[in-house]
């Protein structure tokens, strides 16, 4: 066994599989996570695995599938000067529009980073109706909601979210979102 406040062999071994495809910042709260996971799970005898191996094994299974279900939503992202390029808007605005829950964004590199899907190019508006309605009421985080509102569904026959989005049809999209985890509150960043 490893010294207490170190991650054990298996972890560690662990930790250099999934951390290939992992950004700089990415490996460094990877391996925050096994020295704090070390610390927290108390060891207890016995065969096999010890419940920190167990533990261990979750937490950085959990950590990557996060990463790289962000790096999907950053991939359909650009950034917020891009963006504004894109429709023809003042950086400000965009900004404000994160500021008060309008659009959704992440966070790469000291700058933020804005899913596509929020945008419909084509339309005198380009900001897609009933956007922060459903920013608003939707349960999870911006790689939640990203993921969420770009997969089709059988509640709206096979269209997506973003589809009925730009056909106007916001309170189906709205009500749906709701209906998720009971409103619990505005979409948080991630």
């Amino acid at each position: 066994m490893s010294a207490p406040g170190a991650p054990n062999a298996s972890a560690w071994k662990l930790a250099q599989t999934f951390s290939t495809g992992l950004s700089a910042s990415e490996t460094r709260k990877l391996l925050d996570l096994l020295e704090s996971s070390q610390r927290s799970v108390p060891v207890r005898g016995g065969h096999g695995r010890t419940s920190v191996d167990a533990v261990v094994e979750g937490a950085v299974t959990n950590f990557v599938l996060k990463a790289e279900r962000r790096r999907q939503v950053e991939r359909g992202s650009l950034p917020l000067a891009k963006v504004a390029a894109e429709i023809g808007a003042p950086a400000h605005d965009l900004e404000r529009g994160l500021a008060t829950g309008r659009l959704i964004g992440l966070r790469r590199g000291g700058e933020w980073w804005l899913p596509m899907w929020q945008f419909n190019l084509e339309a005198a508006d380009p900001i897609l109706p009933g956007l922060a309605d459903l920013i608003r009421v939707f349960p999870g985080s911006v790689v939640a909601l990203s993921r969420w509102v770009e997969r089709r569904s059988a509640a709206f026959d096979g269209n997506s979210p973003a589809e009925l989005l730009r056909r106007g049809e916001v309170d189906r999209v709205v009500q749906e979102a709701a209906a998720l985890q009971g409103a619990s509150g505005p979409v948080s960043r991630d």
